[in-house]
């Protein structure tokens, strides 16, 4: 399974993440001021869920692979 598409998801976030990250951080000392925001977290959290939707397909994909070909060991490392 190539991993094209989360490369990808991250990329976008931290594009998104350096953005707002410096908006929020404008003219701000580094120890003062805010960290966080809640366009931050909801970037969080949306790359959070296509990241676990895109390994639960790899998974289902690779399960459905064992079943069909009589598999009943997966071995990953």
């Amino acid at each position: 399974m190539k991993g094209k598409n989360i490369k990808s998801v991250n990329q976008r976030y931290n594009q998104l993440k350096a953005n707002y990250t410096g908006i929020l951080r404008q003219g701000i000392q580094a120890n003062e001021g805010l960290f966080t925001s809640k366009r931050l977290e909801k970037i969080s959290q949306k790359r959070f869920l296509q990241i676990k939707d895109l390994f639960h397909k790899a998974s289902f994909q690779i399960m459905k692979i064992a079943l069909e070909e009589d598999i009943d060991t997966i071995i990953i490392g």
